[in-house]
């Protein structure tokens, strides 16, 4: 149904939204989800689950971001409902929308968002993203301005320090990873801080020291603060992933083994 081995990302991610987004008899908009749970991330948050991504990462663990025909659609009043009541229960005040890229369907993102400003003021929604969209379209991010002052962080997560690697973890042309880099820039622009709520990652495990700290230099071209604030990403060697790793014959530097060692 979805090739996500085009040459245009930006392209895959439209055909990819007829996959997961539609709208309901009464004209709601839906997005399609595969499901809720407790993370460990942020020192413990809830996410929400999209299906579909318009990047096909080596390294990615959401091996159900591509399940189109499993998962659930579900209006934007569903998922806040769902998000701040899991965050009450549990007593976490940091929730999340992941898996697959929460981007594609930005009309139903923007109405999450707003609900969610709306109705809670106590805890922070993170939207992880690959921040290709937002960096080929500059308009987005000023969508997403709107939310800058509140309790929206945005988290954007790069695919390796340099093009070159960018296009060996993902299957796509290197001229793609300036797209990562326009998207940090124009979320900035935008209103967002780094380091608060502007949250900043590159998957380092692929990429030699040296590459990191050139690709870290390079960040601090955009905003001076980028460089106090980056995370560093490192690959866990869930079962899935070794397979698919093996498979594309990328090897890493370092990675989480599967007792949270570094190796």
């Amino acid at each position: 149904m979805v090739s996500p081995k085009r040459s245009n990302p930006v392209e895959v991610a439209g055909e990819i939204e007829k996959a997961v987004v539609r709208r309901d008899l009464s004209g709601r908009i839906l997005r399609k989800y595969f499901g809720f749970a407790r993370g460990r991330w942020y020192g413990g948050s809830f996410a929400a689950y999209v299906i579909g991504c318009n990047l096909d990462c080596a390294f990615c663990w959401a091996w159900f971001k591509d399940s189109y025909d499993a998962g659930v659609y579900l209006s934007p009043e569903d998922v806040v409902e769902r998000l701040i009541s899991a965050g009450r229960t549990l007593g976490i005040r940091t929730l999340r929308i992941s898996g697959g890229e929460p981007t594609i369907g930005f009309d139903y993102l923007i109405q999450v968002l707003k609900l969610f400003t709306k109705k809670t003021d106590s805890m922070n929604l993170v939207v992880e993203t690959n921040g290709i969209l937002i960096g080929a379209k500059k308009t987005l991010a000023s969508e997403l301005g709107e939310f800058s002052g509140r309790n929206v962080i945005v988290r954007i997560s790069v695919k390796g320090a340099n093009p070159e690697t960018f296009s060996t973890l993902t299957g796509y042309p290197s001229e793609y990873f300036d797209y990562q880099l326009n998207s940090i820039r124009n979320i900035i622009e935008a209103g967002y801080v780094p380091g608060r709520t502007l949250l900043v990652a590159v998957m380092s495990s692929f990429n030699t020291s040296k590459q990191i700290a050139e690709f870290i230099y390079q960040l601090t071209k955009i905003d001076s603060t980028l460089a106090g604030s980056i995370e560093l990403e490192i690959v866990k060697m869930y079962r899935n992933v070794e397979r698919k790793l093996r498979a594309r014959g990328i090897v890493p530097y370092r990675y989480l083994n599967n007792r949270f060692s570094v190796t």
